[in-house]
């Protein structure tokens, strides 16, 4: 993986941030779809949920400062689910969502006015991941062969290294995103005319040896569309090329003949080097990169995110077991009724360190033994900045075993939407994370690991957040 070169990710704060729709997860899909249905151009300081007099309906309003627009009426389910929300409603009057941010209001998310046609935008592209990811994925791996050479691994080993599903074949493709996803996506291997248990066998009059790697891939492409009625069918087609090509990284004029795999960005292919085309790691990444995940760094290091399969460590096994990191986890939905949103202007009304917020995170492998009362990613919006921080406790167990940054750790890593995650912190029990810059450098964010019990039904790390205000100094005169 280390042949690819992405652009470094730079945490800025921003200058004209808008704040995304936020809110717990039992509702937020139904606000996104009532706003996603208007088509109004205007830019908003709040979003409001009131009552139109004349019929006493429920609606969305937009509030631009001098006026409020109607946006679409709500029915009542989705109002009584608004106002189960996790953070401060009025008892009476308007019930104020979303609202330009400075002290003394109650606010939820970023500085700035919420533009409509932004937010619809930024929410559909929030959910894009599980909406590819879901259900049945129909996979086709091509085993290629040149004039001059063939790869490694047999037909048939591949079908076993990648498809198969018996109790003494090796851990691969299908069963480690069958576990990691618990079910909710299944790849199914192809099957029609010569096609053999997923795997298409065929040969391209080009040479190996010098050739860029892309340049095998559009012929063995042409081929196959040769033999295969519709090779659109398929979500994913693997093209798993023979040793001897070459892949010049983006940024670079120099080839690379060590290069591991690659693959679309939401898009259906990925190629593999050989012997990579049956490497759990590298059939992971690249579907990772299918479903629109990107690396998973450690500060501006690429890729070194350990924690999950969009990141790898200098000892990282080819068959090592894990998922992915927290905010990728988050944005595939596999574990969505067990995600958090935290808002900061909430916390102080609970009772936790400092009058702060407490969490009970149970590992992604006990996901299925966890309760309401749980929570497998936490994410806390932040304010004045892009993205947010997504929290898990990365125990390495079971089909997680295979993690290596964050072992058994609570990992603290940031996200946004078309950027790569970075790995801020990975907290043992007692340990902590601040960070100095929340709410544009008014206050600070501070996480920390009371407690993590191992003997439980699930095993538990016990997590405060806190949010301290920085008051100003005066400068000496």
């Amino acid at each position: 993986m280390n042949s690819h070169v992405f652009a470094a990710i730079a945490l800025v704060a921003c200058i004209s941030c808008v704040s995304s729709l936020e809110t717990q997860e039992e509702h937020q899909g139904l606000v996104a779809e009532q706003i996603r249905s208007w088509r109004g151009p205007i830019t908003c300081n709040a979003i409001r949920i009131g009552t139109r007099s004349a019929q006493a309906e429920k609606m969305l309003f937009c509030d631009d400062g001098t006026d409020r627009h109607e946006i679409v009426g709500i029915s009542d389910e989705l109002s009584v689910k608004l106002n189960e929300v996790d953070y401060p409603l009025p008892l009476s009057g308007e019930d104020v969502l979303f609202e330009e941010s400075s002290r003394g209001k109650r606010v939820d998310l970023s500085k700035g006015n919420v533009s409509i046609d932004e937010e619809r935008r930024l929410e559909t592209e929030n959910y894009f991941a599980l909406a590819v990811t879901a259900g049945i994925r129909k996979v086709l791996a091509i085993r290629v062969s040149t004039i001059d050479a063939t790869p490694t691994n047999t037909a048939a080993n591949m079908v076993t290294k990648i498809f198969a599903t018996g109790p003494n074949d090796p851990d691969n493709l299908v069963t480690q995103i069958d576990s990691c996803s618990y079910s909710v996506t299944t790849i199914v291997p192809a099957t029609e005319l010569n096609v053999t248990s997923g795997v298409l066998d065929l040969s391209v009059n080009q040479v190996a040896a010098g050739y860029d790697a892309p340049h095998i891939v559009n012929a063995a492409r042409a081929e196959a569309r040769l033999v295969i009625d519709d090779l659109d069918i398929y979500d994913h087609v693997m093209y798993c090329l023979p040793t001897g090509t070459s892949l010049t990284p983006k940024g670079s004029t120099v080839a690379d003949t060590k290069w591991t795999s690659y693959g679309d960005i939401r898009g259906p292919e990925s190629v593999y080097n050989d012997a990579a085309c049956v490497h759990l790691t590298e059939q992971m990444f690249s579907f990772g990169l299918n479903f629109g995940l990107d690396n998973a760094n450690i500060d501006q290091t690429e890729g070194t995110d350990g924690s999950g399969y969009m990141g790898t460590t200098t000892s990282t096994p080819t068959d090592a077991r894990k998922c992915y990191n927290a905010y990728h986890s988050y944005r595939l939905g596999w574990y969505a009724n067990r995600h958090s949103t935290y808002l900061a202007r909430r916390w102080t009304s609970y009772v936790g360190e400092n009058n702060g917020r407490i969490t009970n995170l149970v590992p992604i492998t006990q996901y299925k033994v966890s309760s309401r009362y749980h929570t497998v990613i936490a994410k806390i919006p932040l304010i004045q900045m892009q993205g947010a921080l997504y929290i898990y406790y990365n125990k390495a167990d079971g089909f997680n075993d295979g993690a290596e940054t964050s072992k058994n750790e609570v990992a603290v890593s940031w996200g946004s939407y078309l950027q790569q995650s970075v790995l801020l912190g990975s907290l043992a029990q007692g340990e902590k994370f601040s960070w100095s810059s929340f709410n544009g450098g008014l206050e600070t964010l501070e996480i920390k690991v009371l407690s993590m019990v191992s003997a439980g039904i699930p095993d538990t790390a016990s997590v405060s957040f806190t949010v301290k205000y920085q008051y100003p100094t005066n400068p000496a005169p």
